[in-house]
C-alpha cells in the first residue's frame, strides 16, 4: 500500500492528513474500520532541558555501559543525539529513553541543554510503562541495514 504524499516548496515530502491519506479507507478511518483502541495517552512537547535537571531512575532503567557512554561523548553529534524521551513528574525530569546519550552529554562541557520530548506523567509506574513501550517497539538494526 502506498502513502499519498505532497511535495512542498522546500522539497520535503509530507503525508497528507486527510481522507485521501492512508489513514482512511473508503471514507472510514482505519481506527474505526479495524477497531483499534483509542490512543491511551497524550503527545509530549518538545523542549530544550538543562542536562543537570534530568535524572535517571534505576527502578526501571537498564544498567548502562561505560564504554558506550564514552564512545558517544567522544564522537558527540547533535544529529546522532536526536532527542531523548523525558518524563516530567512532580516538577522533576527523568530520562525514560536516552540514558546513554544523556550521560554522554553530562560529560561534555560544550553541551548545556539537551533536546527532549517531555511527557507529563503521574507516577514512576507510568514512566516504567513508557520505558517498556519505547524499548520493546524497536527493531535492532541488522548488518544489512547499516550498509
Amino acid at each position: 500500500m502506498s502513502n499519498t504524499s505532497n511535495k512542498d516548496k522546500d522539497n520535503l515530502f509530507l503525508v497528507e492528513d486527510s481522507p485521501k491519506s492512508g489513514a482512511y479507507v473508503g471514507g472510514v478511518s482505519k481506527v474505526e474500520r479495524y477497531g483499534w483502541p483509542a490512543v491511551p495517552d497524550v503527545p509530549g512537547s518538545f523542549s530544550f532541558v538543562p542536562k543537570e535537571l534530568i535524572g535517571i531512575n534505576p527502578e526501571y532503567q537498564r544498567d548502562f555501559s561505560e564504554d558506550k557512554v564514552v564512545q558517544i561523548a567522544k564522537n558527540f553529534s547533535w544529529t546522532a543525539f536526536g532527542s531523548i524521551s523525558v518524563a516530567e513528574r512532580d516538577g522533576h525530569f527523568y530520562a525514560m529513553d536516552g540514558q546513554h546519550r544523556l550521560r554522554a552529554a553530562l560529560r561534555r562541557s560544550d553541551v548545556d541543554k539537551v533536546p527532549c520530548v517531555v511527557f507529563h506523567l503521574r507516577t514512576v509506574e507510568d514512566e516504567a510503562k513508557g520505558f517498556l513501550i519505547i524499548n520493546t517497539a524497536r527493531k535492532a538494526m541488522s548488518a544489512l541495514d547499516r550498509l
